[in-house]
C-alpha cells in the first residue's frame, strides 16, 4: 500500500479455493481497497501532524504573548506613575535622577519589546 510516495504496508490476500490466481474483478477490488486503506492511513498521519503543529503554535503564542506583555506592563506602570506626578503637580518634588532612571528603564523595555516584535515578524516571514 502506497500513499504520498510512501510505503505504508501490505495487504495480504488469501484464497480458500483451489486456484492460486484471483479473478481480475477480485484483484481490482483488492487494489481499490488497498488504495483506500493507504489513503486513510496517510490522512490519519497528516491529521496527527497537523494537531501537533497546532499545539506547538498555541504554546509558542502563549509564551510570546507573555513575553510581550512583560515589557508593556512595566512601561505602562512607569507612564502612569509619571502622569500621576504631573497631574498632582509633584513632578518638581520628585528626584530628577530617579525620573531619568525610570525613563531609561522604559527605553530598555521599549527596545526589548521592539526586538521581540521584530523576532516574531521574522518568524512569521520565514513560516510563510
Amino acid at each position: 500500500m502506497h500513499a504520498a510516495d510512501r510505503s505504508l504496508g501490505a495487504l495480504l490476500l488469501v484464497s480458500g479455493g483451489a486456484s492460486e490466481v484471483f479473478p481480475p474483478k477480485q484483484l481490482a477490488l483488492a487494489e481499490q481497497l488497498a488504495h483506500r486503506i493507504a489513503s486513510s492511513l496517510d490522512n490519519a498521519r497528516l491529521y496527527v501532524e497537523s494537531q501537533r503543529a497546532v499545539r506547538l503554535r498555541d504554546n509558542f503564542l502563549a509564551i510570546a504573548s507573555h513575553e510581550l506583555k512583560t515589557p508593556l506592563t512595566s512601561i505602562s506602570m512607569q507612564v502612569q506613575f509619571i502622569r500621576d506626578l504631573l497631574e498632582n503637580d509633584k513632578l518638581a518634588e520628585f528626584p530628577k535622577q530617579k525620573l531619568i532612571q525610570m525613563l531609561q528603564h522604559s527605553e530598555r523595555e521599549i527596545d526589548r519589546f521592539t526586538e521581540l516584535t521584530r523576532n516574531l515578524l521574522e518568524l512569521s516571514r520565514i513560516s510563510s
